[in-house]
């Protein structure tokens, strides 16, 4: 890097605490200078003596920080319901940003982002740490040069479980909307799992930094917890391309596993995670074997790639226009497709979890046989129809819940 970054954090005692380890290494803060912290309750953070010892000013409003500190990129690293009014402070600050998914709950969020920071010539980054990772952008650029043919489906499933006390010490996860009327829409797809969404976009897009945008969704969506939106979605989405795309993913299995997708091509198959390292692993039609290793590496590392874009003026691997696929599928999901309760009798409580009984197993079966609840004839399973998004631009409210 040419010169000293300058950045600036906010959230220090949730997500943002993992980013301070790591800029306040010898070796990164040679090029990266932490100038100040956001954060409601600064006293309260782990690392607070350690700041005040490295010189990094603390504040409360986001506002202050930027007006008082000379500031290249800002880390936005607070809750997701938030993200939106604090990026687009950053911006008409004159600040970069490097804002941890999701970007805002809302596609006209989204836009209106990404018009301000190409006005002002600013970078807008996301933090989907996949779409930076060497294993990842190595498979994407062989993707694209032809080397395994055409991308014909691609498909993946999360199985994971947050036990109560994730939801009941938040007044946003779970929520459609705010105390205040805006939407917060946190879901499995929004914010949850929304990682393993994206990339099924991103893989399938037609350059290095672009994403395939979803022209149809069809889909179930459930919930065991006490939540307003999906915990459990059943989701398939077709690209302009003809692609299909399988989005299986819940937060109320019994028991975590790992997330894993398979990318069918016309000459290969790809896997993840594959082996004790679980690495991507591609199988050519020929008997081929090539490993990609592992997309979890230097999972927050990632804001450095926004750093250099801001010295070099390169596009980063993952900005607005890259992630708006997600945020469509995610919103015309919620808009079009009304969330269901399981069956009483399937939902299992205890002090600190809920759990829908053998429902690994009927994600896990959806994803070998490549169907939706439905179509494997689940008595429970809600009917689903193919809904046109083409065009999806502006969410337009939550769809009629179950009566």
């Amino acid at each position: 890097m040419r010169k000293r970054i300058k950045v600036i954090l906010t959230g220090l005692n949730g997500y943002g605490k993992n980013f301070i380890t790591e800029i306040l290494r010898e070796e990164i803060s040679k090029d990266i200078q932490l100038v100040g912290v956001v954060s409601r309750n600064p006293t309260a953070s782990e690392y607070y003596e350690k700041l005040l010892e490295n010189g990094v000013m603390l504040y409360t409003k986001l506002e202050q920080c930027l007006v008082e500190n000379e500031v290249d990129l800002a880390i936005i690293a607070t809750p997701m319901h938030v993200h939106y009014e604090e990026v687009m402070c950053a911006l008409k600050h004159g600040v970069n940003v490097f804002c941890e998914k999701p970007l805002a709950p809302t596609i006209d969020e989204c836009l209106e982002i990404k018009k301000v920071a190409e006005q002002l010539g600013k970078v807008a980054a996301v933090d989907f740490q996949w779409s930076y990772s060497k294993a990842i952008q190595h498979l994407k650029r062989d993707i694209l040069a032809g080397k395994y043919g055409a991308i014909k489906s691609i498909k993946t499933v999360v199985n994971w479980n947050r036990p109560k006390s994730y939801f009941e010490d938040s007044n946003w996860k779970g929520k459609i909307q705010g105390e205040d009327g805006k939407y917060i829409l946190e879901s499995v797809m929004s914010n949850g799992a929304a990682h393993f969404l994206h990339n099924l976009f991103f893989l399938c897009g037609e350059t290095i930094q672009q994403s395939a945008y979803p022209v149809s969704i069809e889909g179930e969506g459930y919930r065991a917890h006490q939540v307003e939106g999906y915990d459990t979605v059943f989701m398939r989405m077709m690209t302009s391309e003809g692609q299909e795309l399988l989005y299986l993913a819940t937060i109320a299995a019994k028991e975590a596993k790992r997330p894993r997708f398979t990318i069918e091509l016309e000459k290969a198959t790809v896997n993840f995670p594959e082996g004790e390292e679980e690495n991507i692993v591609v199988h050519t039609h020929i008997g081929e074997q090539m490993v990609y290793g592992s997309p979890e590496e230097g999972r927050f590392m990632h804001y450095l790639r926004a750093a250099e874009a801001i010295q070099t003026r390169e596009r980063v691997a993952c900005d607005v226009e890259t992630i708006l696929p997600g945020v469509i599928a995610a919103n015309a999901a919620m808009q079009y497709i009304a969330v269901r309760e399981f069956p009483k009798e399937l939902v299992f409580e205890d002090e600190k979890s809920v759990y829908v009984k053998e429902l690994d197993r009927l994600l896990e079966r959806c994803y070998e046989e490549k169907k939706l609840p439905n179509e494997l004839g689940i008595h429970w399973a809600i009917p689903s129809e193919t809904i046109a998004i083409k065009g999806y631009h502006s969410f337009r409210g939550i769809a009629d819940k179950e009566e």
